[in-house]
Formats: C-alpha cells, structure tokens, sequence
C-alpha cells in the first residue's frame, strides 16, 4: 500500500476532499498504518510517466477530475463527456436514467500505462452518489460484493457487474 496514489481535482469539493480521508483511512487501517505513504496529486499537476510506479485512485466527479476524463472511453462504464450521467448505451444495449440521478461509481481496470497496475476510479452522478461510493468502500460494505470491475452504489445498495470496456466491445 506504500505505492497508493489519489488523483483529486484541482479545486476539490468538501466530498472530494471526505472522500480521500475515508479512503485513505481505511487503508492505513488494513496496513495498521505501517508503510503506509500514499501521496496525492491534483489533476493538472500529475505526471503521467509516474504513473507506472503507483497504485492510481482517481476521486471525484467525472466533469471535475481531469484522469477520470482522460481515460473515459477504457472504463468499463464511461461518462458523458463533460458530465456527471453515465454513458447510457453499451454494445447495442440503450438505458435511460432520470436527471440527476444519484449513484456511486466505483470502477477498477488494468492501468493504461502499466498493466501491472490497477487504476480505480471513485465517483459519481452526484457528490451524494461520490460520498455513497466512497463509504462503501470505507465501511467495508462491500465485502463479497465487489466481484466484478464495475460497481453501482445507491445509499445502502450496491450491485457490481464485471463489464468488457466500450474498446473491447469494437474491437
């Protein structure tokens, strides 16, 4: 755990910023704190070619987190670019979601830059569904329930898939 590193927003929100504590606390937890050194990064300020040493955690809304932007089209559940609303089309499959539709996203994914690495995003439609991803993840509520690279959290629900990304389904 020595090599965790959280990607905020340049202007994080006070649920970007309860986010990353939760986060990090919990995993200092696991670790009993020991070798326990994440670092944090905001967006603008990252150097990708470092990428390869860290274990990346993007936190934060898809239209304020610049690496949740930059890497949209390889999750296994994009966003609108631009937005916080799902992508709501997969393979020949159309969903419809109402507007401002409150739900965690949690995502995880091989890192494009090392494949060694993993690269996780927590996020959200809204910073309520950004703060529901981030305690379930905290409490430990997901025990037996993450199995799959894509997770949907909505208050005390939470429903994963294990979802092919949108460049594997061209391909």
């Amino acid at each position: 755990l020595s090599d965790a590193l959280f990607v905020l927003p340049d202007e994080p929100s006070d649920t970007d910023l309860y986010s990353l504590v939760q986060l990090a606390q919990i995993m200092g937890q696991v670790n009993d704190g020991f070798g326990f050194m994440p670092q944090v990064q905001f967006d603008s300020t990252i150097d990708e070619d470092t990428f390869s040493d860290y274990q990346v955690i993007a936190v934060g809304l898809p239209s304020t987190n610049s690496l949740i932007t930059a890497y949209n089209e390889a999750l296994p559940q994009p966003f609108l670019l631009g937005e916080n609303a799902l992508g709501q089309i997969r393979g020949d499959i159309s969903y419809q979601l109402p507007p401002e539709f409150s739900l965690g996203v949690i995502e995880y994914m091989p890192a494009p830059w090392g494949e060694k690495r993993p690269f996780i995003v927590v996020s959200g439609t809204t910073d309520e569904g950004l703060g529901w991803a981030a305690d379930a993840l905290a409490h430990g509520e997901l025990d037996g329930s993450l199995d799959g690279n894509l997770t949907f959290v909505q208050d005390a629900f939470i429903e994963s898939f294990d979802l092919i990304s949108p460049k594997e389904i061209a391909a």
